[in-house]
């Protein structure tokens, strides 16, 4: 069986692509018979492959923050070298600057190439965000917008529901005063709208809740200054070291993303965490919270719409539990690793002929 090569943009903590790669590859080292190879452009968290049998390469190249016409041509000449160095019979990208790397490299390879779209996002610049043989997606909207609007044939697009194994915190009750939120610190993922709705309650009910927030990215300082106009409601803890502790100990998980998202990670977490989980109304939430599980969905960027769902939320915490009790067992049912790394087992057998 020929070698798989994947290639993104960084590996970064508390970041959705990356702990999705993580998860496959780690499950796939044991299973696949060939040889894996990652290439990432960098990042803060390359220490989490390190318990990953893989060969990981990191090259700037693949940085998508740094394209160019020079380092897209150098980027394609060397994955086209290295895919023939290597045996590389399956390309799998999980970005869309990596994914068009990976299609104009093939072209001198024979490689198959694989792009799994983790969101929809707005185009920018002259690379096409869909640029492969075939495509993965993580819900049901991507699926219909490949095939609808860009008219892809859904026999090429695979809808693959993402899996993981929840690394849980030390053993606590959970605090019914503490909301959480965790995500990079990028403007997409709309976090200054948990600070403002977090002012808002404690303006309401001053010192009765607590509200924590757990990352790291470029908006930090931005984040940091509305909370400081927002009435300072909020306490900023590192992405890495309290995530999932926090995790443990707060009763309700705030995801408030603005960004089309594929189907994040930390929502998945946040259920197996046994929190109530509040989250912005994006594209294809539904696959996770259909009706009538839609009552904590708000719009994003909505921040008196959050305000009111966090303290709904809270009053109503104990008839919710049970009330969602039966969703989320579904979730950690049909989310599970063992179906993911199953189906894409099958699509590189399929491509490999084997």
């Amino acid at each position: 069986m020929k070698n798989i090569l994947y290639i993104t943009n960084e590996l970064n903590s508390l970041d959705g692509v990356t702990n999705h790669l993580y998860f496959l590859v780690k499950e796939l080292s044991g299973l696949y018979k060939g040889k894996i190879y990652v290439i990432a452009g960098g990042g803060n968290n390359l220490s989490l492959f390190d318990s990953v049998h893989c060969e990981l390469i990191i090259n700037p190249l693949f940085r998508h923050q740094d394209r160019n016409i020079l380092n897209f041509t150098k980027a394609i000449k060397y994955v086209t070298g290295f895919a023939k160095r290597n045996n590389i019979g399956i390309i799998h990208s999980h970005n869309h600057y990596a994914a068009n790397i990976a299609y104009y490299s093939s072209k001198f390879t024979g490689a198959r190439t694989i792009q799994t779209n983790h969101g929809l996002f707005p185009s920018a610049g002259r690379l096409k965000h869909f640029k492969a043989d075939h495509h993965i997606v993580l819900n049901r909207r991507i699926f219909d917008y490949l095939e609808s609007e860009i008219g892809i044939d859904r026999k090429r697009i695979k809808l693959i529901k993402p899996g993981f194994i929840y690394e849980r915190g030390s053993k606590t009750e959970k605090d019914k005063r503490l909301f959480f939120s965790a995500s990079r610190y990028s403007r997409e993922k709309s976090l200054n709208t948990y600070i403002e709705a977090a002012g808002l309650m404690n303006l309401s009910f001053p010192d009765e809740y607590k509200f924590c927030i757990s990352g790291e990215g470029e908006e930090e300082k931005t984040l940091r200054k509305i909370n400081s106009r927002s009435g300072g409601s909020v306490t900023f803890f590192d992405g890495r070291k309290d995530y999932h502790e926090l995790l443990s100990k707060a009763a309700v998980f705030v995801f408030s993303s603005a960004a089309l998202e594929g189907l994040p990670t930390v929502l998945l977490e946040a259920v197996a965490a046994d929190c109530l989980v509040i989250s912005s109304s994006y594209k294809g939430i539904e696959d996770l919270f259909p009706e009538p599980y839609d009552k904590l969905l708000f719009k994003a960027g909505d921040v008196r719409g959050l305000s009111g769902r966090m303290q709904y939320a809270s009053e109503h915490y104990e008839e919710l539990r049970k009330q969602f009790a039966p969703l989320y067992l579904k979730i950690n049912e049909e989310y599970s690793l063992d179906n993911m790394i199953r189906r894409h087992l099958e699509l590189y057998r399929e491509l490999s002929g084997r």
